[in-house]
């Protein structure tokens, strides 16, 4: 599996190894800024990102 470039390889194993906390969503057929995929993945890792974050209620 390659992106455009051919280093979705490389990409892939220098983020698994940097011991960062990451989701890696590779989608085929798809181009950079994808907007049917941005709608797809958006609101998941928007959750992912606000989990343990109080919720704070409004006046």
């Amino acid at each position: 599996m390659t992106g455009s470039t051919g280093r979705f390889p490389v990409f892939a194993v220098m983020i698994r190894f940097s011991r960062v906390v990451h989701l890696l969503d590779f989608s085929q057929n798809a181009g950079h800024t994808d907007g049917a995929v941005k709608r797809q993945t958006l609101p998941e890792a928007l959750e992912y990102v606000w989990q343990g974050y109080p919720i704070v209620p409004t006046k």
